[in-house]
C-alpha cells in the first residue's frame, strides 16, 4: 500500500479538497483492493476513537471503575503505577467491557455515520460510475466464469451475481434450453437441461445431473469435471459428460484426450483410465467401467469470434482526438497497412496473416499464430505524455504479445510490451495468472526486469477487448474495457523514445545472446483500430471509444 493513497483518501474523508480524478481514482481502489478498504475503515474507526480519547471530560476514572482496577485515590486522582495496570488489562484478550448508556449512545452513533459514510462510498458513488459507464469490477475470487445468455434457457433461480452476467459460485439447476458458461482461459462449457451442476472454481465444475460439452481453448489443459465416481481431467480435448439418476456417468472425447480418476470402493485408491478421440465409457456409481456409444452427446459450444462492436464513425472520434499515427487495420495495400492519418508510417506484414471480417461484418487483421506486423518508421514517443489503444480478441490462451516496443528494428531489448497473457510469477497473486492483460515498461532497455501492470480478468477467447497503456512522467496507466485503472511507478525514461512497433508478437534473445532475435509470442486472434498519441487520453476520451 503507497502512503500517499492512503494519506489523500483520509483527507479526503476529513473534507480537504482532493482533486476529481484523483477522488475518482481512491474511490476505484476502494472497491477492488480488499486490503486497501479494510485499512482504510480501520483507519477511520481510529481517528473516531482518538476524538472519544481527546475529549476534554477526563476518562481514565470511569475506564478503571469498568474494568474494577485498583489504584484510584478518593479524590478521582490515579496513583502511581494505575495507568500502566489499566493498559495492561485493556490490552489482555479476551476482555468484555460492559459501556454505560452514554458510551453505548456515541458508538451506535459512531457505528451509523461510518456506515452511512461506507454507503455513499460503495453504492451512491458506484450508481455514479454506472451512469458514467465504467463496469464495476467484482472481488477476483468471485469472478469465475459468465454465461453467454443464450436464448431459451430457463434456471431454477438466478444463478447471476448481481451487477453483470458472473456466475454465482455454487450448485445451479438448469430446467430448460442451453446456455454456455465461458472462463477466463477460454474454456467453454455447454450447458444443456435439465441440468443439476456446481462452479466451484475457475478450474472445476460439479456434474450432478444431465448433460454436459467441454471444448478447451489452446494452452488451458488441466479442466477438471468432478463426477459421482470421481473426476474427470481434461489434456486439451473436446468431450462431453452426462450423469443419470442412479449416477452412472457417460464420458465421451471427441477430439484430444481426457484422463478417468475412478475412486475405489474398497479402499482409498484411485484407478486413472486415458481416453482417446472418438472413445466413450460409460462409468456406474461403484466405478465399473463398459464400453459406451457416442451418440446423443450435446453439440459443442459456440466458438465463433463475437463481432467487434464500434461507435458509429469511430474513425472520425479517433482522428479528432489527433494521433500521431492511426492504423485501422480494415485493408491491406502490397503487404502495407496504411496509416490513415497521413503521415506515412505504415505497418509492414511479417508472416501469414490476412485481412479479413468477423462475424459481424467487420475487417480487421486475422493472425495465425505465425505472424504479424511492425511500423515502417519508429514514433517519438513523448513520456510526458503518451497513450496507445488498441482493440484485440485471441483465440486461444497461450501468451502473447499485442504491442513491443524497442528502440531498434528486430531488438528484443523491450522498453515497454503489452501482453495477453498467463503470465507466472513467484511476485504476482493467482488472479494474475488468468486470462489478463499486461502492460509492462523498463529502463534501461532490457530483456528482463521492469514494472509491471496486470489487469483484471478478461472473459476470452473470442471476446474483443479496448486496451489503452498510457505514459505520463513516471505514471504509467492500464486501461482496460472500462475497469478501474491500474496505475503504477515507471522506472526514469527520457524525455523522448523512438519506438519501432510491433503489433501480433514480440522479438526474443537470439543464439548466443544476439539483440537481434526470433519473432516469438505469437497472437492468434485479431487486432483492430490502432493509434498512437502525443498525449494522455482522459477518462472521457477512453469512455466514448467503448460506446459510453
Amino acid at each position: 500500500m503507497l502512503r500517499n493513497d492512503m494519506v489523500d483518501a483520509l483527507a479526503t474523508w476529513q473534507g480537504l479538497a482532493v482533486d476529481a480524478d484523483r477522488r475518482d481514482e481512491l474511490l476505484a481502489r476502494l472497491r477492488t483492493d480488499e486490503v486497501f478498504c479494510r485499512e482504510f475503515a480501520e483507519a477511520l474507526w481510529t481517528l473516531a476513537m482518538l476524538r472519544v480519547v481527546q475529549a476534554p471530560e477526563p476518562r481514565w476514572l470511569s475506564l478503571s471503575e469498568e474494568l474494577g482496577l485498583c489504584g484510584v485515590e478518593e479524590d478521582g486522582s490515579v496513583d502511581e503505577g494505575a495507568e500502566e495496570a489499566i493498559m495492561a488489562e485493556v490490552r489482555r484478550k479476551p476482555h468484555r467491557i460492559r459501556l454505560s448508556l452514554p458510551w453505548r449512545t456515541f458508538a451506535m452513533v459512531a457505528a451509523g455515520v461510518l456506515a452511512l459514510f461506507l454507503w455513499f462510498l460503495f453504492i451512491a458513488k458506484g450508481r455514479n460510475t454506472e451512469k458514467m459507464g465504467i463496469t464495476e469490477v467484482l472481488p477476483s475470487e468471485r469472478k469465475l466464469a459468465v454465461l453467454a445468455g443464450e436464448s431459451g434457457a430457463v434456471w431454477e433461480s438466478d444463478p447471476l451475481i448481481a451487477g453483470g452476467n458472473w456466475v454465482r459460485p455454487g450448485s445451479h439447476r438448469l430446467l430448460a434450453g442451453s446456455d454456455t458458461l465461458l472462463f477466463f482461459n477460454g474454456i467453454r462449457v455447454r450447458l444443456q437441461a435439465p441440468l443439476e451442476f456446481s462452479l466451484v472454481n475457475e478450474g472445476t465444475v460439479s456434474c450432478h445431473r444431465g448433460a454436459m460439452r467441454v471444448t478447451v481453448a489452446n494452452g488451458a489443459a488441466g479442466f477438471r469435471v468432478n463426477v459421482p465416481f470421481g473426476v474427470v481431467t481434461d489434456l486439451g480435448t473436446d468431450f462431453a459428460v452426462s450423469v443419470g439418476a442412479d449416477d452412472a456417468t457417460r464420458v465421451a472425447v471427441m477430439e484430444g484426450t481426457v484422463e478417468l480418476g475412478i475412486r475405489q470402493q474398497e479402499d482409498d485408491g484411485i484407478r486413472l483410465i486415458s481416453m482417446a478421440p472418438g472413445e466413450a465409457v460409460e462409468v456406474s456409481a461403484t466405478g465399473n467401467t463398459q464400453p459406451a456409444s457416442t451418440n446423443g452427446v450435446p453439440p459443442p459450444p459456440d466458438s465463433s469470434l463475437l463481432p467487434l462492436k464500434l461507435p458509429d464513425a469511430y474513425a472520425d472520434l479517433i482522428l479528432a482526438g489527433k494521433p500521431r499515427h492511426y492504423w485501422r487495420l480494415d485493408r491491406m495495400e502490397n503487404g502495407k497497412i496504411p496509416d490513415v492519418t497521413g503521415r506515412g508510417n505504415p505497418l509492414l506484414s511479417l508472416g501469414p496473416l490476412a485481412v479479413s471480417a468477423d462475424g459481424g461484418g467487420r475487417h480487421s487483421l486475422r493472425l495465425s499464430g505465425k505472424g504479424g506486423v511492425r511500423s515502417q518508421h519508429p514514433w517519438r514517443l513523448r513520456t510526458d505524455g503518451a497513450a496507445l489503444e488498441l482493440w484485440f480478441a485471441s483465440e486461444g490462451n497461450q501468451q502473447s504479445s499485442l504491442v513491443g516496443m524497442a528502440t531498434r528494428e528486430l531488438d528484443s531489448r523491450h522498453f515497454a510490451m503489452l501482453s495477453h497473457n498467463s503470465y507466472l510469477s513467484e511476485a504476482a497473486p493467482r488472479s494474475q495468472m488468468l486470462n489478463t492483460v499486461r502492460f509492462l515498461t523498463r529502463w534501461p532497455i532490457d530483456v528482463r526486469g521492469g514494472v509491471n501492470l496486470f489487469s483484471e480478468p478478461v472473459i476470452g477467447p473470442y471476446s474483443w477487448h479496448h486496451v489503452v497503456i498510457q505514459i505520463k512522467g513516471r505514471r504509467m496507466e492500464l486501461h482496460v474495457d472500462g475497469m478501474p485503472v491500474k496505475v503504477a511507478t515507471a522506472d526514469p525514461l527520457p524525455k523522448t523514445i523512438d519506438a519501432f512497433l510491433t503489433l501480433g508478437f514480440a522479438h526474443t534473445m537470439g543464439r548466443d545472446g544476439l539483440i537481434e532475435g526470433l519473432p516469438d509470442r505469437f497472437l492468434i486472434g485479431r487486432i483492430a483500430e490502432v493509434a498512437v498519441y502525443d498525449r494522455v487520453l482522459s477518462p472521457k476520451e477512453i469512455r466514448q471509444r467503448l460506446g459510453k
